[in-house]
């Protein structure tokens, strides 16, 4: 089958570094404000520290997005129609989530212009990746190429709003965490086709995300690395490395897992599920990561810690992370009945047996929330009872999480 949509997204973009202008590293300090721009200064004391953090903040957030936008649109001669699309409605998505957070941010007089210049130019941006999403989705050759020329004649002002915004706040070094260690990712170059929808699906998941976010919320006291390597290789993490690794081989397994599960599920709802079980088992080896590099007092399993705090960190503080979680949940109830029988050494095994971390993940969502309760409750994985000590469990492990990592959080 013919695929003109990835060629000619190509063709456009190839011939323009504009995208760069999506946000920008944060290794840099902040950029000066544009000529035109008159830097009014936050105000002093706790409210301009806020704002400052906050900005910082979205200065990351919205650079990611550009820099995985980037990514995106180089590889998409390796997709089809629907995979592209896919990539670029999360891309959206995440786009719409940094939106909502700019709508949060409390502002002080005097840079309110600057604040709403950035959403202005965020919310294009949005629009432009929700077209490049439809064009592809039924591949539209011609619509996703004007798509593609409007994102990239648009990306500019996202810099230029972004860096006006970040000048107007005092942003620092410190502030953007440049500073201090970095998270950094790393993908092995796929060499089959399976491989690279494996490392589609590894983006989805908010591989390259995760990282920024990581690394500007805390202060790290060293570099760490997230490397995505061929063949098969469960997920873990190398405490004499300081690297998390994931594998293009485990990302597949785990699809094959949900197709012997569900033979009819669609691509779309494959890729969506994998992406986010994906997601989950990062933030499970990066919790790993921070037990060694903080030298947090981990009184129980470490396994099960870093179940909490990856349940704690998506349902807290990612759009829709509840979703991952149960979706994490779901996968190792699945391990759990694809098993014949039990071994002696499951049970002396540092991991809870995978029954054991679905129903665990699944109380930690159910009590975050009446919402999330209301939800789970309705999927009848849990007990009465078990379900109705969840609110408990979660404030306990949320604000125990909390507690361990106040002392490495910025600002």
């Amino acid at each position: 089958m013919h695929r003109p949509v990835p060629a000619l997204l190509l063709a456009t973009v190839l011939a323009a570094a504009a995208l760069t202008g999506c946000g920008g590293g944060d290794d840099q300090e902040a950029k000066a404000p544009p000529a035109t721009t008159t830097a009014t200064p936050a105000p002093d004391g706790a409210s301009a520290a806020a704002f400052r953090r906050a900005v910082a903040s979205a200065k990351t957030t919205v650079g990611s997005i550009g820099t995985d936008i980037e990514t995106a649109i180089q590889g998409a001669d390796k997709v089809s129609d629907a995979q592209l699309a896919q990539q670029f409605s999360a891309l959206a998505d995440r786009a719409s989530a940094a939106l909502t957070t700019l709508d949060g941010i409390t502002v002080p007089a005097g840079a309110e212009d600057e604040v709403a210049a950035l959403k202005t130019a965020v919310q294009t941006g949005t629009n432009d990746l929700r077209a490049i999403a439809q064009a592809a989705d039924q591949s539209d050759a011609q619509a996703a190429k004007t798509a593609t020329e409007a994102l990239i004649a648009h990306s500019p002002a996202i810099g230029t709003a972004g860096d006006a915004l970040v000048a107007v706040a005092g942003v620092t070094a410190k502030d953007t965490g440049s500073d201090s260690g970095k998270i950094t990712v790393q993908y092995a170059p796929p060499r089959t086709k399976t491989e690279q929808i494996a490392q589609q699906l590894l983006e989805v998941g908010g591989t390259d995300g995760v990282a920024a976010g990581f690394s500007q919320q805390f202060v790290l006291p060293t570099n760490l690395k997230i490397q995505a390597v061929r063949g098969f290789v469960g997920p873990n993490y190398d405490p004499s490395t300081k690297t998390v690794t994931l594998s293009y081989g485990f990302v597949d397994y785990i699809a094959t897992v949900l197709r012997r599960n569900d033979p009819k599920i669609t691509d779309e709802e494959m890729g969506e599920q994998v992406a986010a079980i994906d997601g989950f088992i990062l933030v499970h080896e990066l919790g790993h990561a921070f037990a060694d590099i903080f030298q947090l007092p981990l009184t129980g399993r470490e396994e099960d810690s870093v179940d909490q705090l990856a349940t704690v960190f998506l349902v807290g503080g990612v759009n829709n992370g509840e979703r991952y979680a149960i979706q994490a949940a779901r996968f190792f109830r699945l391990l759990f009945d694809d098993r014949k029988s039990l071994k002696e050494s499951d049970y002396w095994d540092e991991h809870s047996l995978s029954i054991q971390r679905a129903y665990d993940i699944a109380c930690l969502v159910a009590g975050s929330s009446e919402e999330n309760f209301d939800g789970v409750r309705s999927l009848g994985i849990l007990g009465k009872s078990r379900l109705e000590r969840c609110p408990s469990e979660w404030t306990k492990i949320d604000n125990a999480w909390k507690a361990l990592l106040k002392p490495y959080v910025r600002g």
